[in-house]
């Protein structure tokens, strides 16, 4: 499966996890983008060869074009 993998608030803590973990066993960085309000922040992540999404997702927010190239995975714990 060659899905990619969107994470949003990459910049935060959690988000930094997430992103480690996926990493971790072996996800390509090419499979992952990165959303987050401070791209500033990421910059490591891009050398990485993450992509990155700089924008807000709010309720106001009708636009998803950060997120159009991701498959919205169903997720059960």
């Amino acid at each position: 499966m060659n899905d990619t993998i969107f994470v949003t608030g990459a910049a935060g803590q959690l988000g930094q996890l997430v992103i480690k973990h996926l990493l971790a066993p072996g996800v390509a960085p090419s499979r992952i983008v990165a959303g987050t309000r401070s791209p500033d922040k990421l910059a490591g992540l891009a050398t990485a060869g993450i992509a990155m999404r700089s924008r807000r997702l709010s309720p106001r927010t009708s636009s998803v074009s950060p997120i159009r190239p991701c498959r919205i995975p169903t997720v059960r714990f």
